[in-house]
């Protein structure tokens, strides 16, 4: 297990939103002096609390995956095009469309990857673990990604509380272990 690196959410990078109502938490981002705000990164990992309604940054240049991974979900609107998203469901989206939100629940806090698709591939999916079930998650690809949505994950010799980050170079083969009573996981592949 010596190409895994632990992210904790702790060590995440503030920054403000790419249009100021708001901040997100960077995980990652690539490539080295990439720059947010200016969207001139291959790919980039977030997560970023949503308080209030109000219109998404545009990234022209990148699709993007959003997954609610607290709270209870949003109303996304492209246009007049109404979409509701329930916690722990992915969606596809680009980033050059016009996109604003509202609350029906209350606040939410997203988990956001942003990809140049006409550069690179990505996958992301949702794994759910129940207490005392093993699941061996398979690296697709050089660069694969956890993130533990809720509850304590175990991978090895490693604890991941909830919004840490596991990054795992080389396609390894990995035991998660759910340490409460069920966890949602979000592999991202890329």
């Amino acid at each position: 297990m010596k190409n895994i690196r632990i992210i904790k959410s702790k060590n995440y990078t503030r920054l403000p939103w790419k249009n100021g109502q708001g901040y997100t938490d960077q995980i990652e981002i690539f490539s080295d002096g990439s720059n947010f705000a200016s969207g001139d990164f291959l790919w980039r990992l977030s997560t970023a609390p949503v308080t209030a309604p109000g219109p998404f940054s545009l990234f022209p240049q990148h699709q993007r995956f959003l997954v609610i991974v607290q709270g209870q979900g949003i109303d996304l609107f492209h246009g007049r095009e109404k979409i509701f998203l329930p916690a722990f469901t992915p969606y596809q989206f680009s980033g050059s469309q016009s996109t604003r939100c509202e609350l029906p629940f209350g606040p939410v806090v997203d988990f956001n990857f942003f990809w140049k698709a006409d550069q690179m591939s990505a996958d992301l999916k949702i794994v759910t673990i129940q207490q005392g079930q093993d699941f061996v998650w398979k690296g697709r690809a050089e660069n694969n990604f956890l993130f533990v949505g809720d509850g304590q994950l175990e991978v090895g010799e490693h604890l991941l509380n909830q919004f840490d980050t596991l990054h795992e170079q080389g396609k390894a083969d990995l035991t998660l272990k759910a340490l409460n009573t069920v966890s949602h996981v979000i592999c991202l592949s890329l």
